[in-house]
């Protein structure tokens, strides 16, 4: 059995540990994730206007310059887009920042620019949304996510998702969709690439 302890401190200290994804230092123009652990991706189906979103608490300050997705399999002239909320009480809230449509009819990384500076220890929430459920994207496999809230029976959820048209736009408040709810499965990988 193996237990991951994620310690978080706002101490002054450079040497403080500030949150709990991208602990070694990235450097201008590298890739980091909502992983917690290293392991393969796997792959998880995208569902209709579904909104799906997993917490990131980077422990350096960095500027993104661009995001994500990897389409494993394509949906021709489907779309999709990836998202920046901040965090209130523990949920997804304030859209910070938006990037553009990225199309799924073909397979493989799909890059768009976003711009955000992200600060040490700050938790966001990283947003998927598609406006198809026959693509497929890679994804980070539940046991590489932070255990953001627990079941009755114990099993973790990994994720917070809710519904919004996707032609209507990225939400101004993530209370705004409908039907939020916690889910305890993989969730769709979104490469975060420094300035």
């Amino acid at each position: 059995m193996s237990v991951s302890i994620y310690n978080r401190s706002g101490g002054a200290s450079s040497g403080a540990l500030k949150g709990v994804h991208s602990l070694v230092y990235i450097q201008t123009s590298e890739v980091t994730s909502q992983c917690t652990e290293s392991s393969t991706l796997t792959t998880y189906p995208t569902t209709i206007d579904r909104v799906y979103s997993a917490p990131y608490i980077p422990n350096q300050n960095f500027t993104l310059s661009g995001v994500f997705i990897v389409c494993t399999t394509a949906s021709v002239g489907a779309l999709a887009r990836i998202m920046l909320y901040d965090n209130v009480n523990g949920l997804p809230d304030n859209l910070l920042a938006t990037s553009n449509s990225v199309s799924l009819s073909t397979t493989g990384k799909k890059s768009v620019k976003l711009s955000y500076d992200l600060v040490a220890g700050t938790t966001y929430w990283l947003a998927v949304q598609t406006d198809t459920s026959t693509a497929v994207l890679s994804a980070i496999p539940v046991s590489s996510l932070l255990c953001i809230q627990n079941r009755n029976d114990g099993a973790p959820y990994s994720f917070y998702s809710a519904y919004g048209t996707y032609a209507s736009g990225a939400e101004n408040f993530f209370s705004t969709y409908t039907s939020p709810a916690y889910g305890g499965d993989s969730m769709h990988f979104v490469g975060l690439e420094k300035k």
